[in-house]
């Protein structure tokens, strides 16, 4: 990889922590107003395949859904740590 492909991608990789971190506290507020929408999206942050081996490699048609699912993850654990942090009940 050369130097600017490597900047790009530290500069993608922080906007997505960002996001991240963004979206958790969203979430961990307007959980207050919406205390189901945890439960919503931790639906959201299981792939429902069928598989029942987890540590089987995924193909390219459920490796979108699968990057997806685990991104919907962070960001509810985060946003976890973020309803916490403010004395709010989990």
């Amino acid at each position: 990889m050369t130097q600017t492909e490597d900047t790009t991608i530290d500069r993608l990789e922080g906007l997505l922590i960002a996001h991240r971190k963004i979206l958790a506290e969203l979430i961990a507020t307007v959980q207050k107003l919406d205390p189901a929408l945890a439960e919503r999206l931790d639906d959201h942050s299981v792939l429902h395949d069928g598989q029942e081996d987890p540590g089987a490699v995924p193909t390219d048609g459920v490796a979108i859904e699968l990057a997806s699912a685990e991104e919907t993850e962070r960001v509810m654990s985060l946003s976890r740590v973020a309803r916490q942090t403010e004395g709010g009940d989990d």
